[in-house]
């Protein structure tokens, strides 16, 4: 296969790796079909990685306009999920991958980190230096544990700020060098904090246009989040794992907004369209998920004349979701991870109308 598309230049080897030059590569569609039709799971472990990496390296003409490409990983993973014998098995496979993709593709943000680990002794106390963008530098204190690596560092640096980890970068000032690599991420702290008072810069970055990879993708395409919301109607295991994932999609908040961009007396309509109880319950969850984010941006936007949550209030928005929150509570009965995980972000919603620095 690989001989193949290298001879119609469809691939290239580049560096000890395989790059992708046209989207169209020989094979493509049974290849997919190896890991859902094949009982080898060290196979399917190979046949998975083979196809992640493919997704993965594509070469300049690809990735000027990769939208359509991305989608297929997407269309690929979930039509033959449909198609497995054992659906289940089939779905649960096609989330791994997709999860495998996206932390291939968009960094380490879909591993998921015991956060208890970071207090485990030895621990050490680190100033760390932060730097915006025409803002006077700013320090902060974190406690951890000293043996952990750059990319629990990271998180934690993540989780402090309340800025995603595509949205800075690290320094060691000791090694005069910006952690960004695979095999940076993988150095111990103790090694690499020095003797320095702020052994760490963070520089946080200006705010980028929307990337064409799959999380963007996803979050900005109707369809696509309806195809997941209905695997996770069918199964609460589908539905904690996906949910997972979609935690760390960007939300597409202008759906959300309404026209003029300020508060006004079609937001109570506005959410009320977004929050109907006939709406899918998991479609239900992304909105308020969406919307607890807007809460957060309006609270802090300079633009805004009239403050968002005095106005909210006046406007009785809150009380809504107050009453939305004691129906969700009677359907909890069920057991369901879904209902359990609404009534956790009307929670935080409720808790940012009276504090806008929890969260």
């Amino acid at each position: 296969m690989i001989t193949t598309n290298i001879l119609q230049s469809k691939l290239k080897q580049s560096e000890n790796k395989i790059v992708v030059l046209d989207p169209d590569v020989f094979g493509m569609k049974y290849l997919w079909d190896i890991p859902f039709q094949c009982i080898d799971k060290e196979i399917v472990e190979q046949v998975c990685s083979f196809i992640v990496l493919l997704y993965t390296n594509l070469g300049s003409s690809i990735k000027a306009s990769p939208s359509d490409f991305i989608r297929s990983f997407f269309k690929f993973s979930l039509n033959k999920a449909e198609d497995a014998a054992d659906k289940k098995y089939g779905t649960m496979l096609a989330i791994k991958l997709i999860k495998s993709y996206l932390s291939e593709s968009e960094g380490e943000k879909y591993v998921k980190i015991d956060k208890a680990t970071y207090k485990v002794e030895p621990v050490v106390n680190i100033s760390i230096e932060v730097k915006r963008h025409n803002e006077k530098n700013k320090l902060i204190n974190l406690v951890i544990c000293k043996t952990l690596t750059v990319f629990h560092l990271k998180n934690a640096i993540s989780s402090e700020l309340k800025v995603p980890l595509s949205q800075f970068k690290v320094k060691s000032k000791a090694i005069n060098t910006m952690l960004v690599s695979k095999e940076q991420n993988k150095l111990i702290i103790k090694d690499i904090i020095g003797t320095t008072e702020t052994p760490f810069l963070v520089e946080i970055l200006k705010s980028k246009k929307t990337q064409y990879n799959l999380s963007s993708t996803i979050s900005n395409d109707k369809d696509m989040r309806e195809r997941l919301f209905r695997l996770m109607k069918q199964d609460d295991d589908f539905a904690e794992e996906i949910w997972k994932l979609m935690k760390g999609f960007p939300e597409n908040l202008l759906e959300y907004k309404t026209p003029s961009n300020e508060v006004d007396d079609a937001i109570i309509d506005t959410w009320d369209k977004l929050m109907s109880p006939k709406k899918d319950l998991h479609a239900l969850l992304w909105n308020i998920h969406a919307m607890k984010r807007l809460i957060l941006e309006k609270q802090f936007s300079e633009a805004l004349t009239e403050n968002y949550m005095q106005t909210c209030l006046k406007k009785g928005v809150f009380i809504y979701l107050t009453s939305k929150y004691k129906k969700l509570v009677l359907r909890l009965k069920k057991k369901s991870y879904t209902n359990a995980r609404l009534v956790k972000y009307i929670l935080k919603i409720l808790c940012t109308a009276i504090s806008p620095y929890y969260y």
